[in-house]
């Protein structure tokens, strides 16, 4: 009897804190932090990640780098001025890399290199970018980015595909200056080109309306992109997703997917003989209905290995 009274008192008094606590507002709830994205450092010493914290008095989101050792001591904020912060990555070098806006308002990729100096810009393509990936030796980055000026290849790509256009996707190939193409762009200084033929270090695009392209992956070598793409604008799980191997000095696209079945997020090995990818397990099923397997394509001989048939 003496226990159970112990423990009703206890249970009272836990009340009586709680009611005496402010209690937990809407405004508590947003203002709440929340860590968006985690990026290991390539030789695993660091992890950096984003926090986001909503700021009702500006009634906007503030966006903060943060970084630490890999055993979690000495954390320490990079950013201090809530500006939108995004793409965090590292660069090969070590580098961490992030997209902001830079001073003509145009976003671009940023480093910070760790060591005392300021983080600068070291991208410039027009229009700025939306996304991003390191090439190898760090001197690229395949990237998602406005198309750019009309050079009449696009009217050619809308009309090439108009067979097989829906209301959707009219409508997005009414407005192409609204979805992102891949680019090839330096991570650095720009050069002119040595001799007639020679590109420099200029920024390519890679692709044509209406492709959308959604997951880059280099290989080890930094010749080849597997890239995840849609033929159409469109984002839907329930059309067309391929993967396909893209030459970097050529532009040359080549796909290595069943175009029947959805596939997506290719991964080189480390060797860079082989790319691994999603891609659906049946064939007469939409994207989100079907089960998936991982399965091996062999670049040199094109054959493919399902590594889940049996799961």
């Amino acid at each position: 009897m003496r226990r159970v009274l112990m423990v009703l008192g206890a249970l009272v008094a836990l009340a009586a804190a709680l009611q005496a606590a402010d209690p937990f507002t809407i405004d508590d709830f947003l203002q709440v932090p929340v860590i968006t994205t985690v990026a290991v450092s390539p030789d695993g010493q660091h992890v950096a990640w984003v926090r986001t914290a909503r700021n009702l008095a500006d009634d906007e989101s503030d966006r903060e780098l943060w970084l630490a050792d890999e055993d979690g001591s000495h954390r320490r904020r990079l950013t201090w001025d809530g500006e939108a912060t995004g793409g965090l990555a590292w660069r090969p070098d070590g580098s961490l890399s992030f997209l902001r806006a830079d001073d003509d308002g145009d976003t671009q990729v940023w480093i910070n290199p760790l060591d005392g100096s300021e983080p600068r810009p070291v991208t410039d393509l027009d229009e700025g970018i939306q996304g991003y990936w390191w090439s190898p030796d760090g001197a690229w980055v395949a990237a998602l980015a406005p198309r750019g000026e009309d050079d009449g290849a696009d009217a050619e790509a809308a009309d090439a595909d108009d067979d097989k256009a829906d209301w959707i996707v009219k409508d997005r190939l009414d407005h192409p200056e609204d979805y992102p193409q891949l680019w090839l762009v330096p991570a650095g200084k720009l050069t002119e080109p040595a001799d007639e033929g020679d590109a420099g270090r200029r920024p390519r695009r890679l692709s044509e309306p209406p492709y959308n392209v959604q997951h880059v992956a280099w290989s080890p070598d930094g010749k080849t992109l597997a890239v995840t793409y849609n033929p159409r604008f469109s984002g839907l799980v329930d059309e067309e997703q391929r993967v396909a191997l893209v030459d970097v000095a050529s532009g040359e696209w080549r796909d290595i997917s069943d175009p029947d079945r959805h596939s997506s997020l290719a991964a080189w090995l480390p060797h860079g003989r082989k790319v691994a990818f999603f891609t659906d397990r049946e064939d007469d099923y939409r994207a989100y209905l079907n089960l998936k397997d991982v399965v091996l394509y062999e670049v040199a001989t094109g054959d493919v290995e399902v590594l889940t048939g049996d799961t």
